[in-house]
């Protein structure tokens, strides 16, 4: 199924710009705050350059609307402030966004899993039948999209035993209303053909990374499931795939994980990348 779902992904028909609502809150501000961010981005206002004081102490309740616009090579953030138009552009870049290129972000993150990931000695256990209600909503890239499973009998989210994969799906959306049923042993991916296994559990793996309130993709089919975790504001995305190995005493999940791929480049995964000396190297715009 993952080869399937990465084939999906990579025919997919894509755009290059994302828009939408964009929150105008303290992790948005305290980026703008860096002195590296700032030295890449333009603040304009009325098609002049303008001083960032302008909006050092803004909240989002002070504005009269904001939206973003992902491109793939730059990000613009167009907000009105009383009742002034303001527009701030800069390089589409994790690295200038969050302090790090992808490979130390990667590190750091494989880092917190080893350490932090909390593996509780017993998970949900409950293999009574249930009469179960997939709901869908929404779709990305004509293949992914928004999904939930409660049991019908008691609208409850399932997490159960017997319904590995919808109660897999139901603790990646709400990590408080399933443990994941069974410990992860995860591949985690990264540049220069990295990998390194870990071991660890879903709700650790929506802790760590801090997904629990981004957006969840998914795709299912039979004892396997891809999931796309969307970060909210940086345009980028984690990829997991999960599958089943229940044939020892030990029931766990088999996965594996690609990390902070550009959500613009989802579509060539890692294509805009160019390899050398078995490293893959991103070029800066």
């Amino acid at each position: 199924m993952r080869i399937t779902v990465l084939l999906l992904l990579l025919s997919a028909s894509i755009g290059k710009a994302q828009n939408g609502p964009f929150l105008f809150d303290e992790q948005l501000r305290s980026a703008l705050q860096d002195e590296r961010l700032r030295s890449n981005a333009l603040l304009l206002s009325v098609g002049s350059a303008v001083s960032w004081q302008e909006f050092d102490s803004t909240h989002s309740d002070e504005l009269d609307s904001l939206q973003v616009e992902f491109n793939a090579d730059s990000i613009h953030w167009n907000f009105i402030k009383n009742s002034i138009p303001f527009k701030v552009s800069m390089p589409n870049d994790i690295s200038l966004l969050m302090g790090g290129d992808r490979g130390k972000l990667q590190d750091f993150l494989l880092e917190r899993l080893i350490d932090d990931s909390r593996i509780p000695e017993i998970f949900s256990t409950d293999t009574c039948s249930a009469d179960t209600l997939w709901q869908f909503s929404n779709r990305r890239y004509e293949v992914l999209q928004n999904m939930s499973v409660i049991d019908a009998t008691n609208m409850l989210p399932v997490c159960n035993a017997a319904y590995p994969i919808a109660s897999a799906i139901n603790s990646i959306n709400d990590p408080l209303s399933c443990d994941g049923l069974y410990p992860v042993n995860l591949i985690f991916n990264r540049y220069g053909f990295k990998r390194d296994s870990i071991d660890t559990d879903i709700t650790s793996l929506m802790r760590i990374t801090g997904a629990s309130d981004w957006k969840k993709w998914f795709a299912a089919e039979n004892e396997e499931l891809t999931v796309m975790l969307e970060h909210p504001y940086f345009a980028f995305d984690h990829m997991l795939f999960l599958r089943l190995e229940d044939s020892t005493d030990a029931p766990h999940w088999i996965g594996e994980m690609h990390t902070f791929i550009p959500t613009h480049n989802l579509g060539d995964l890692y294509g805009n990348y160019s390899e050398k000396e078995g490293a893959e190297q991103f070029e800066i715009k």
